[in-house]
């Protein structure tokens, strides 16, 4: 490339273009002698030393000698404009392109690109200006160097980023390609990120490098037009060969694996800068390195390197440059911003800066330019939804500085294009800053304060409050984001009680006040709030004036609803809309309880049409907020024509034209569940299945082939989400299942693998709107309606608008009014300014009970029971009154008095009183954590005896279920040695209120305190009239029946939380997992209060106690939401009890009795299976506490069998009993009782044993059994093992002598015949149709009755029976007490003669022989021969005992063997039953040997003898027998007794 001809002769040496070109020319020669002079001192680039030469001839390196041609030319250019830049720019990019320059040369030669860069030498005028800046751009993206050592090779990655970030912010700069700017995107974010090794300052540098390009590309999006042809292309047409509009942005990878840039080589992508390896000063930085020494040199290649540096054109060109960029590159740069906003669970502190780095570069490119985003489609598609999406998965998750850029670039994205995005800004709300901000689930202080401060920052935006109530609150099919953003705020402004304020709360309190502000500068000419509500309630749905209105049309249009533009009319239609969601709500509650009445009751407030239409049925059930999804399954699901046609218009609202199978059920189900029912739910899918068919002709063969699949789908989803299922369906196996199904045909396998794929990764599951969580599905669903034209926002309203909707929004600002009353009433003298305070706050309650703004009236009570608790109440010590104000008993002299008195004498403390009661008996379906102040208050007024006799009686313990406790507590005291305190509280008396008050000097009242004075007497009496007035009673007692069930829970929570001396700092801990909060009993939480550190906490304890089970009795219908938080707290008071005490006594007792109430009425079994798993708590009592109790336990057991044991259902339940049962065989007192209960269930005859019978009789008259009756057994297949297990336990116990343990033994057999009744006559099939069912898992259906009465006879006979059978033996083999060891074998006999009901193999009566009689027989010889070594007449008696023993065993053998001789010659094979027969006769001979009795030496030779006759009678023993069975038989016989002989059957010998 030259000049052309004259170019230079036109122009005067003096002129400014002259002057121009010489200094151009001046700044490069200057630049080339630098690089010049660094590459001569580099070796390879100078000949012999120094400078000179050896040889004359001998030229310079090609790169020397191209600098030196440049710079001859350099001032002979008088006019650079015409100049192409490349003819300067050659050699120093061929310089930065060579493998064999090292590290210093390509810094000097990237400086001298920087600064022609830097002083404009390439003009935007140049007509070559564009391919000059693409050689630059390519050659610095392609630069290679050799590594020298980190520090110097950092410098020149610096000095490449700097090249970079100049070539895209200088003038020309706007002439680069999207290839360009891409490239050199990815080659800044390649040198801080390739290898994972870089230093810190690397990487924040091409971090910082990347924000500044992005940020200089997005200011020119304001003049780009839309894509090009040429980028729009599929095929990339128009783009670079092999360098396409594409940005790889992966995370660093771990030092240990591959570097990230040879791994883009090896995935075909070229190369691009990276930082250094660590090879040493010979290894090129490439990740394929290209120096002449690696791997043993390629100097050829080298040199044909070297020549081809000789032209410049095709190298450094590098094809062609492209356009100039434009909306493509944006695209590209911000998908690549995007793609690093992603985190992975447990993510690391690189994983967590590289999302926060993508935050940041989206955050520079919005602020750039993005109010001008929405012009371009692509664009906000991708911020819609790309970017949206990223941003919801990763802040719930992130590090707090994630999360800080998380909440820059929400508020961002609100302030450039809001409008655009209503629904994400809706999940932003609700997913992300709203549950942060709430600080719940262990969100940590610092992310809750970052997601508070840009709720903030919106709310400090003019607009965002009503914009926000207008497009969510008074929208019908979205959320109350403003109430729920209200309620976070609102929550957060105020410390807990005897906290201070952090930051945390002054943020709250700062987004209240910008709310509040915002309504205040509106109102400065608006008319009063009271006006603007004034709506009349005829423009209200559902007011006394108002017909029947279709509102479901549009709501089931599919589209956006149609509103006025602005202005009085789109407030009134609004605030309509507002109003109607909160009826749809009330409607919802009724539809939820009765399905009829619902529907009447929205058709009486014109809401549904009179009769219904199907359609509107069908919307409604679509659209309502708060339906039971249940419930409206069922619905749909009802087989009646109108709900059938309810159905198929239900149906009809879903628009699945285009939508895959899959996806439109999934949409289809998320409206309600599908019932249990299958008929029910077969209804359903085959009305989706036509109604998807006829949307989609095409996509499947008929609407039974969508039926199939969609079944198929619905068993796909249970079986990969349900954890019962541990073998889950594969992909083949789904393809396989779904062959043929679409009209004869196969599915695709791509349409089944998605479908697969879809399902395994998302469930189809009901969506929790309180609750809402970003799952694929939903994410679907919300572009869609962005699509639907439901994701813009309505236009912001203009002030004289948004005073319309401050009413509505000052109502739920509340915090202000509830904190200013409180000041007042703090700080008031006089009377009618104290009533005023009182009546406000009356009034508040009496708003927020109407509204069940439960926050406000938790806050109103909690700031009412402060006062009425001033801190002598306290027990701090000290003056004043309900806050530090001028108080009746401020002065000094009123710190003796007693708090009774001063609390007589204090009128603000008294009137907060009965206030606070009075709110909560009105509202308390409102209160939530206020339960607990009410609670501190009562505990406090009760210490000090201020609780009047007709208030302790309405809250006593006989009382409050209309039953009574003398029988519960007539049991003698069963703490040992307890002191006089505590014999007093473990008296018979039926309430703990009584004692509670003998504490009241834990307060200063002392026996030796002077009397009372007139005044002060009066003052105590006035106290008690007062806390008469609060109706206490009224509140924990009869009002808890009417409570709701969320208000009955709270209230349950906080008795279970306010038990202790820890009880002030407890915090609400969940009931349902106790156990985790007894494993540090000494800890914090609701638990600690609970750790009994003195009389005086015992004392609060055991009244929490009495009032909680008052409560959980007094609400019987809804027992089963209550239990799982009485047990929590009875847990930790049983777990932390380390010795017997009046609480852990009151404790178990309480338990039991809640059982004994509840378990006869209940009939659910779920329930009773709850009760009866609350008992295993008593399996955590300390040894000491267990012993001090069991006797009552035991006792309390035998009454609750006698009254509930038909409530009993199940094996756990039973287990339970049996296992209790159990502990109580070992113990003096106790054995008794729990032996006649387990008789009683068992069926034996219930005998008068020790009293224990009519103890239990008397304990219940009701449910006495009449002495030695028997009653109806309850041994079933499924409890029998635990049955057994019971009656073992007292088999072994010496309890009640012989006489029980051979009692229990006659259990055991009965167990047996209940075995044996089982499988065999009329109630076999039911029987064991009901073992199967329980055995079987959910969902399988029944087998066949044959099948199931074998299946019971095998679990009998190997399981439960076989357990008596060893039982039995054992004892007789074992057991020292001779009659319970007879016993037990004559039992033995019975079980084994009486199994013919069992229909057991003959083979197992072979088995039975050979492994359990045959050693039982040997160790009876063995006791035998024991017993005969002694000569003492212990001995002798011990030897009559054991072969009395052993003579039973003869004949249990004998007897077994004969009852099943037959069964054994017919199934059993002659070897095997020679064996078996021949080790019978063995064993009889070897226990022969030890017998000294005549009876046993008789009784043997008699027993073979019978078996003998029976054997021949049968014909199995003869002459010729198989397996020598005559001889073998005759000559064993023989050994035993010389007489048996074959002469005794007839034979000869």
């Amino acid at each position: 490339m030259g000049v052309a001809p004259g170019g230079a002769s036109a122009i005067s040496a003096s002129s400014p273009t002259a002057m121009r070109a010489r200094g151009f020319a001046g700044i490069v020669s200057s630049e080339s002698a630098a690089v010049m002079a660094v590459m001569r001192q580099n070796a390879k680039f100078s000949i012999a030393t120094g400078y000179g030469y050896d040889d004359a001839d001998a030229p310079d390196d090609p790169l020397l000698e191209e600098f030196k041609a440049m710079r001859r030319k350099l001032f002979t250019w008088k006019d650079w404009n015409v100049i192409p830049p490349i003819e300067y720019l050659a050699p120093f990019l061929r310089t930065i392109r060579s493998v064999e320059t090292s590290g210093p040369i390509t810094g000097v030669a990237l400086g001298a690109v920087l600064k022609v860069l830097k002083h404009g030498l390439i003009d935007v005028a140049n007509a070559h200006a564009a391919d000059a800046m693409h050689a630059v751009a390519d050659a610095v993206t392609l630069c290679r160097f050799e590594a020298t050592d980190a520090d110097h090779d950092d410098v020149v990655l610096s000095k490449i980023l700097h090249v970079l970030l100049e070539c895209v912010t200088c003038p020309a700069g706007r002439l680069l390609s999207d290839d360009d700017v891409c490239n050199v995107v990815q080659a800044c974010y390649r040198i801080g990120h390739q290898s994972g090794k870089e230093s810190a300052l690397m990487r924040n540098l091409s971090r910082h490098i990347l924000r500044e390009i992005v940020h200089a590309v997005f200011k020119g999006l304001p003049e780009m037009d839309g894509l090009r042809a040429s980028d729009a292309s599929e095929d990339g047409a128009g783009t670079t060969p092999g360098r396409a509009h594409h940005i790889e942005g992966k995370p660093p990878p771990s030092p240990s694996k591959q570097p990230a840039a040879a791994a883009a080589l090896a995935e075909g992508q070229p190369p691009a800068p990276a930082p250094p390896t660590e090879q040493g000063p010979g290894a090129a930085t490439d990740a394929a390195p290209r120096s002449p020494t690696h791997a043993g040199g390629h100097a050829a290649d080298t040199e044909r390197e070297r020549a081809d540096l000789g032209g410049h054109d095709a190298e450094l060109d590098g094809g062609p440059a492209g356009e100039p960029f434009g909306l493509m590159c944006v695209l590209e740069i911000f998908r690549f911003s995007v793609s690093f906003v992603s985190l992975e669970r447990d993510a690391d502190e690189n994983a967590e800066g590289a999302c926060a780095f993508g935050l940041q570069l989206v955050l520079a490119s919005l602020e750039s330019s993005g109010d001008h985003f929405a012009r371009h489609a692509p664009l906000l598609e991708l911020v819609q939804d790309d970017l949206c999406r990223a941003v919801l998965s990763v802040a719930p998750a992130g590090h707090p500085s994630t999360l800080a850029a998380v909440a820059a670039v929400i508020l961002q994205l609100y302030l450039v294009m809001h409008s655009h995005l209503k629904l994400q800004l809706e999940a932003f709300l609700r997913m992300v800053l709203l549950p942060l901000g709430e600080g719940a689930g262990g969100v940590p202080m610092e992310s809750q304060r970052i997601a508070l401060e840009c709720l903030v920052d919106l709310c400090r935006q003019p607009n965002f409050v009503p914009d926000v109530y207008l497009n969510f609150d008074c929208d019908m099919e979205r959320a109350n984001v403003f109430e729920e953003l209200t309620t976070i705020l609102s929550r957060n402004a105020f410390p807990p009680q005897g906290g201070v304020l952090n930051p945390t709360h002054l943020l709250a309190l700062e987004g209240l006040l910008a709310v509040v502000g915002g309504i205040a500068e509106r109102s400065v000419t608006a008319p009063p709030v009271r006006e603007c509500a004034s709506t009349p309630s005829s423009d209200l749905a559902g007011g006394p004036n108002a017909t029947y209105a279709d509102i479901w049309s549009e709501m089931g249009s599919g589209k956006a609803r149609p509103v006025a533009d602005a202005g009085l009319k789109r407030a009134t239609a609004l605030r309509r809309a507002r109003h109607l969601k909160r009826r749809l709500l009330t409607c919802a509650e009724h539809f939820n309880r009765s399905m009829k009445k619902g529907l009447a009751y929205t058709q009486e407030i014109k809401l549904l049409p009179d009769p219904l239409e199907p359609t509107a049925v069908a919307r409604f059930l679509r659209y309502t907020p708060g339906l039971d999804k249940e419930v409206v399954g069922e619905y749909l699901g009802d087989h009646k024509d109108f709900n059938v046609s309810v159905l198929k218009q239900y149906a009809d609202i879903f628009n699945f034209k285009g939508v895959t199978l899959d996806k439109a059920l999934r949409s289809f189900l998320d409206g309600f569940k599908l019932p249990g029912e299958a008929q029910k739910i077969s209804r359903i899918l085959e009305v989706f299945a036509a109604r998807y068919y006829g949307a989609n002709p095409d996509a499947v063969a008929d609407a039974d082939s969508a039926y199939v699949l969609s079944y198929s789908i619905i068993m796909l989803n249970t079986d990969q989400h349900n954890p019962q299922v541990k073998r889950k369906m594969t992909l083949e196996q789904f393809v396989r299942n779904n062959r043929g199904t679409n009209g004869g045909e196969d599915w695709p396998r791509e349409t089944l693998e998605s479908i697969f794929d879809g399902i395994v990764e998302d469930e189809i599951k009901l969506t929790d709107e309180s609750a809402p969580t970003l799952t694929p599905s939903r994410w679907v669903d919300m572009m869609r309606a962005c699509g639907d034209g439901k994701g813009r926002m309505l236009q912001i309203p203009e002030a004289d608008e948004a005073v319309l909707y401050d009413a509505d929004l000052f109502a739920i600002v509340w915090s202000p009014t509830v904190a200013a009353t409180s000041i007042v009433f703090d700080h008031a003298v006089d009377e009618s300014v104290l009533k005023e305070a009182l009546d406000g706050f009356l009034g508040i309650a009496r708003v927020a009970g109407h509204h069940k703004l439960c926050d406000v009236m938790d806050h109103l009570v909690s700031t009412l029971c402060k006062f009425a608790a001033p801190p002598y109440l306290r027990g701090d010590g000290g003056g004043g009154g309900g806050g530090g104000g001028s108080s009746s008993s401020s002065s000094s002299s009123a710190t003796s008095k007693r708090a009774s008195v001063r609390f007589g004498e204090d009128d603000k403390a008294r009137t907060a009183a009965v206030t606070a009661f009075t709110v909560a008996n009105r509202y308390g379906d409102s209160l939530r954590g206020g339960w607990r102040h009410l609670l501190d208050l009562v505990v406090r007024l009760q210490k000090l005896g201020l609780l009047s006799e007709k208030v302790r009686t309405g809250l006593g313990v006989d009382e409050r279920d209309g039953g009574t406790m003398r029988a519960f507590d007539g049991g003698k005291a069963s703490t040992s040695k307890p002191d006089a305190k505590l014999a007093k509280k473990s008296s018979a008396s039926s309430s703990f209120f009584r004692f509670l008050s003998l504490d009241a000097d834990y307060y200063g009242g002392a026996a030796a305190e002077a009397p009372l004075t007139e005044a002060e007497k009066a003052a105590e009496e006035r106290a008690i009239r007062c806390v008469d007035a609060c109706r206490v009673d009224e509140v924990f007692a009869d009002n808890s029946k009417f409570l709701e069930p969320e208000a009955l829970l709270h209230l349950v929570r906080a008795l279970t939380s306010a038990g202790g001396p820890s009880r002030g700092n407890a915090t609400e801990s969940n009931p349902g997992t106790p156990s985790g909060a007894a494993a540090s009993p000494a800890g914090g939480g609701a638990g600690a209060g609970l750790v009994v550190a003195g009389p005086e906490d015992e004392d609060v304890a055991l009244f929490c106690l009495d009032v909680l089970v008052g409560v959980t009795l007094r609400n019987k219908d809804r027992a089963k939401a209550l239990l799982p938080h009485v047990y929590g707290y009875l847990r930790i008071v049983v777990q932390s009890a380390k010795a017997p005490s009046p609480l852990v006594e009151r404790a178990i007792f309480e338990l039991v009795r809640v059982c004994r109430r509840l378990l006869p009425v209940s009939d659910d079994l779920n329930l009773s299976d709850e009760l009866l798993d609350s008992l295993r708590l008593m399996f955590a009592l300390e040894p000491a506490v267990a012993d001090a109790f069991i006797e009552r336990i035991a006792r309390e057991l035998c009454v609750l069998v006698s009254v509930a044991a038909d409530k009993v259902r199940t094996q756990k339940g039973w287990d339970t009993i049996c296992k209790l049962l159990m502990a109580s065989a070992r113990h003096p007192d106790a054995a008794a009782h729990g032996f006649s209960a387990l008789s009683r269930i068992m069926g034996a005859a219930v005998a008068s044993e020790d009293g224990a019978a009519e103890g239990a009789s008397a304990a219940t008259p009701a449910a006495a059994t009449a002495e030695g009756a028997i009653v109806e057994s309850r041994v079933r297949p499924w409890n029998v093992k635990s049955f057994v297990e019971a009656a073992a336990a007292f088999v072994d116990a010496t309890q009640g002598g012989d006489a029980r343990s051979i009692a229990a033994i006659s259990l055991l057999s009965s167990a047996c015949a209940s075995m044996c009744a089982w499988c065999q006559g009329d109630d076999a099939v039911e029987t064991a149709l009901a073992f199967a069912s329980l055995t079987s898992p959910q969902g399988a259906s029944p087998p066949p009755p044959e099948q199931a009465v074998t299946s019971l006879r095998a679990h009998a006979l190997l399981g439960p029976w076989n357990d008596v059978v060893g039982e039995l033996r054992r004892v007789g083999e074992s057991e020292s007490r001779a009659g319970v060891r007879d016993d037990a074998l004559l039992t033995l006999q019975r079980v084994l003669l009486a199994a013919e009901g069992l229909h057991a193999p003959p083979t197992h009566w072979m088995m039975l022989i050979d492994g359990a009689l045959l050693p039982m027989a040997a160790a009876l010889g063995e006791r035998c021969r024991a017993a005969g070594a002694g000569r003492t007449p212990a001995a002798a008696e011990a030897r009559v005992a054991a072969e009395r023993t052993a003579r039973i065993g003869v004949g249990v053998v004998a007897k077994t063997f004969l009852q099943y001789l037959g069964g054994m010659l017919s199934a059993a094979t002659p070897t095997q039953f020679a064996t078996t027969w021949h080790a019978i006769l063995d064993a009889m001979e070897k226990l022969l040997k030890h017998a000294k009795s005549e009876e046993l030496q008789e009784a043997v030779p008699e027993a073979v003898k019978n078996m003998l006759l029976v054997m021949s009678a049968s014909g199995a023993l003869a002459p010729g027998a198989p397996e020598g069975l005559w001889e073998n038989t005759w000559k064993r016989a023989a050994a035993i007794d010389a007489g048996l002989t074959p002469s005794i059957v007839g034979a000869k010998g």
